[in-house]
């Protein structure tokens, strides 16, 4: 093995090993870095994307992005079905960020487990979790919506911040990249569920993959349900090629409970490889009602 082999085999046994810091809060007692990633889901029959071939890029990514909170969308091992009881993406995840704790989970069976939410364990404790599915039964768990046949949901989590003492709801959702319709459908099923939330006076952020540019009508709906989406720049979607010719579709939404701070897209690789065909994104957000501008 040349010296060059060596130092890059080090470097990257380095990058990869767990962090014993990983999840303990790093931000300012008054601010919080929400994250969201579609990871893409692994399956046994991919030829393309392989999970042991990018998961170190993941692991690179999300320690760049140090978010509090992180919702995923298509964290599953496929097989074929409604559901696996073996997620190994959210395994690889948890073993290296072990300080991190995870929420909206549960039996696959009984509770849809693909989009779990990520959050510090030193800081928050989760209080509740549920979920919805974007369809005319949205209680029923892998309901068929209004057109098509992929199940998709939103699953939210209610945390307290230790350090202020205040509640808030998180929403992770994704939206049907195929049908206008179930997107327009979805957009106005969340909002009402955010509108009639159980604790009303609770702050609210939203995230996931929108399938949607902001100025879109599913964007603009769950925004009317009071919230303000945050500013993005450049593509969130590069189709695992790094082609960046679309406005971002991952969003970020927050109540005014929250002021902007900053916005993060990680549009790295490691090793030539992507960690998803989706970038991560990250928000800052202030603990407090005095706002910045956007940029």
């Amino acid at each position: 093995m040349t010296k060059i082999m060596y130092i890059l085999c080090l470097a990257s046994a380095i990058l990869i090993q767990p962090d014993s810091t990983a999840g303990e809060s790093k931000t300012a007692g008054d601010e919080i870095v929400v994250g969201t990633f579609n990871v893409h889901y692994t399956a046994p029959w991919q030829e393309k994307m392989i999970w042991e071939e990018r998961r170190d890029a993941v692991v690179k990514v999300l320690r760049e992005g140090d978010a509090d909170i992180i919702g995923f969308q298509e964290m599953e091992t496929f097989v074929g079905g409604h559901w696996n009881k073996d997620n190994i993406q959210l395994d690889w995840v948890l073993e290296h960020f072990p300080g991190y704790s995870v929420s909206s989970i549960g039996d696959p069976q009984l509770y849809p487990s693909t989009q779990p939410i990520l959050f510090r364990k030193s800081r928050f404790d989760a209080l509740d979790q549920g979920f919805f599915f974007f369809s005319p039964d949205p209680d029923r768990i892998y309901a068929q919506p209004w057109k098509g046949r992929f199940p998709a949901f939103c699953s939210w989590s209610r945390f307290r911040d230790r350090e202020s003492g205040r509640s808030f709801y998180v929403y992770n959702l994704h939206f049907d990249y195929s049908s206008v319709r179930n997107r327009l459908n979805s957009a106005e099923l969340a909002a009402e569920r955010i509108a009639t939330r159980e604790h009303p006076f609770d702050g609210v952020i939203v995230l996931g993959d929108f399938n949607s540019p902001r100025s879109f009508p599913p964007v603009r709906i769950v925004e009317r349900a009071g919230l303000t989406v945050a500013e993005t720049r450049g593509s969130t979607f590069h189709f695992n090629r790094g082609i960046n010719i679309q406005p971002a579709i991952d969003h970020v939404l927050y109540s005014d409970d929250f002021a902007y701070r900053s916005t993060r897209v990680i549009r790295d690789r490691l090793n030539g490889e992507w960690p998803s065909d989706h970038y991560p994104l990250f928000v800052t957000l202030a603990l407090s009602l005095e706002s910045e501008a956007q940029p």
